[in-house]
């Protein structure tokens, strides 16, 4: 994997939750699904590729933080309903929130 495919799907994501013309507060919290598998460490990973998906993935757990709006969302768009990518913890958290 070179740099730029690396650094592509944080692009294809960034501009998946800043859409203007249709809601996307339901895919931030499946951007950061997707955005964290990314950063995975493949065997065949260049030493250069592992040292920034761990980065990337440090950053990401630290900065990108869905807040409950969020997760509201993606529970109330039915594909997502289950909120399999949360701990059961957050999901039942989710659930019970009253907005």
């Amino acid at each position: 994997m070179s740099l730029i495919e690396f650094l592509k799907t944080f692009k294809e994501e960034t501009d998946n939750v800043q859409r203007e013309k249709s809601p996307s507060a339901h895919l931030v919290l499946l951007s950061l699904c997707r955005l964290l598998k990314h950063c995975s460490i493949v065997h065949g990973d260049r030493k250069e590729i592992q040292a920034l998906k761990k980065k990337a993935e440090s950053i990401l757990k630290e900065k990108f933080v869905p807040s409950m709006l969020n997760k509201i969302a993606t529970f109330l768009w039915p594909p997502f309903k289950h909120l399999k990518m949360l701990p059961v913890t957050e999901r039942e958290e989710v659930i019970v929130t009253k907005i």
